[in-house]
């Protein structure tokens, strides 16, 4: 468990996933992560942070998240739940 941008952070490391890319958004409290596992599939979620009454800070919970078949297209992935989401 660790704090980033002022939430509870609890999802373990996969052995062999590499994080291709983490952006987190301020504005929205959003955190976009793409992961990229040892068999070459990659991995992309939307999280957000909720408030768990048992925690000071929020904690990240997971928006969507799916398997996808190349980073371009995670990055797509990812620009498509922008758009639903404003």
């Amino acid at each position: 468990m660790e704090d980033k941008h002022g939430g509870i952070w609890m999802f373990a490391p996969i052995a062999g996933e590499v994080v291709v890319a983490e952006h987190y958004r301020a504005g929205t409290e959003r955190l976009e992560r793409i992961v990229q596992h040892a068999d070459g599939g990659v991995q992309v979620a939307l999280l957000h942070k909720v408030a768990d009454p048992q925690w000071q800070l929020p904690v990240w919970s997971v928006v969507t998240v799916a398997r996808v078949g190349s980073v371009a297209e995670a990055e797509r992935h990812l620009a498509t739940c922008a758009v639903r989401q404003r």
